[in-house]
């Protein structure tokens, strides 16, 4: 078998291919990063009941009752108005954090008679928004009229 002549510009191409390469290698950019994973979902309306307890809203005297929303909306987002316990206002707002951020509210005051309540009352051991509509009105020039 006959050798081939030694060739510079064969080794000379080779080491070029073989640097060129390398560069190459060297300048590319990392593969990115994996996606974040996804955000926990949040609970639906069905898992989370956003309504006061009867435990909640069970009470002895006016001064254990606090007024509070019926649900998310309340009564300038056609809501309604409640009454629960002082003492378990904070929990049913932290429950109502995860679904309430996610509701859209319609806008547009309520004419349900709950929103006429200033304060809430324990009515029969339970705490209902008092509603100011239903008692008698008072005041200058609203007594019966003299026969």
């Amino acid at each position: 078998m006959r050798s081939q002549p030694f060739r510079p510009c064969s080794l000379l191409a080779v080491l070029a291919a073989v640097l060129v390469a390398g560069a190459l290698v060297a300048c590319a950019k990392p593969p990115p990063p994996p996606p974040p994973p996804p955000p926990p979902s949040l609970p639906t309306a069905a898992e989370v009941d956003v309504t006061a307890t009867d435990d909640e809203r069970r009470c002895a005297v006016d001064a254990d009752c606090a007024l509070t929303t019926v649900d998310c909306c309340g009564c300038t987002s056609l809501g309604k108005q409640t009454g629960v316990r002082k003492d378990r206002l904070q929990a049913l707002t932290e429950r109502r954090v995860p679904i309430c951020g996610t509701i859209a509210c319609a806008q547009g005051m309520s004419d349900d008679p709950s929103c006429q309540a200033t304060r809430a009352t324990c009515r029969d051991g339970r705490c209902v928004a008092a509603d100011e509509a239903a008692q008698p009105p008072a005041g200058v020039g609203v007594g019966k009229i003299p026969d």
